[in-house]
């Protein structure tokens, strides 16, 4: 199940709200494995700073509502937020829940944090005219696709790993099934090249078998294990859950282990 927390609010206030929200809900959060706001603010890395910072969501997002039905076109911008700017989506990622911002790429400054006034000529503040309520009604198509497509698809693993155990030309990745994962999930590995966004690859895991120099194993404990005939260090990989009409969770991205 996801909970999802709606804050409308003005100004400031949306962040003692957003903390608010966040703070007493932490325990009982799922892990995505991803703090992705879409807008898309995002520092990354291969280990521990890619799998727990914002991209996996905001790529998720990309693969899933970036269509004809939402009429939306969106870009990672690998920052938590605007300059000079702390949104509502900062409290929650501090607790280590997915979060995310969405905001339109040129922003109006004359009407965000300003009273309402006239100065020379110019209208300041946050008034009905100055809303393009059919962008609006895209950005909620957006959101509402995102979540629909997260809460219908099965966990995403856990315990994923890559071996970072001996030199080779190959990467092999573990992984456990998610809590409550239907016994029909399947997996696709995703990846990328380091200088790339988003997921450029895939393939589903268990054509890993008959890859030349690939290998897939479901292990008796029900684990994971799969070798892939490409560098560890060419490439940065993720692993995603498949529901069985092919709903796709969010990937998560492994951490290294010997």
């Amino acid at each position: 199940m996801l909970s999802f927390a709606w804050v409308t609010v003005i100004l400031s206030l949306g962040l003692v709200a957003s903390a608010w929200f966040a703070a007493p809900r932490e325990a009982r959060r799922r892990d995505v494995s991803a703090d992705a706001p879409p807008s898309m603010q995002v520092p990354s890395s291969r280990g521990a700073k890619e799998s727990k910072d914002y991209a996996p969501l905001a790529r998720f997002a990309l693969d899933v509502a970036e269509n004809d039905a939402t009429g939306m076109r969106l870009r990672m911008i690998y920052r938590r937020d605007r300059s000079l700017r702390g949104s509502d989506h900062i409290p929650f990622l501090r607790q280590g829940w997915p979060a995310g911002r969405l905001t339109e790429p040129n922003e109006d400054y004359h009407h965000q944090h300003q009273n309402v006034r006239m100065v020379d000529g110019v209208q300041y503040g946050d008034l009905p005219q100055f809303v393009d309520f059919h962008y609006v009604g895209k950005v909620a198509r957006l959101n509402g696709t995102t979540m629909a497509s997260l809460a219908t698809a099965p966990p995403p693993p856990t315990a994923v790993k890559i071996v970072v155990s001996k030199l080779d030309n190959n990467s092999t990745l573990e992984w456990k099934n998610g809590p409550g994962a239907p016994k029909d999930t399947r997996y696709i590995v995703v990846w990328r090249p380091t200088s790339s966004p988003n997921w450029t690859r895939e393939i589903p895991a268990s054509q890993l078998a008959h890859v030349h120099h690939g290998a897939y194993q479901k292990n008796a404990d029900g684990s994971y294990t799969v070798t892939l005939p490409i560098s560890k260090d060419n490439a940065i990989f993720g692993v995603e859950s498949v529901g069985a009409h092919g709903q796709r969770s969010a990937a998560v991205v492994p951490m290294p282990t010997r």
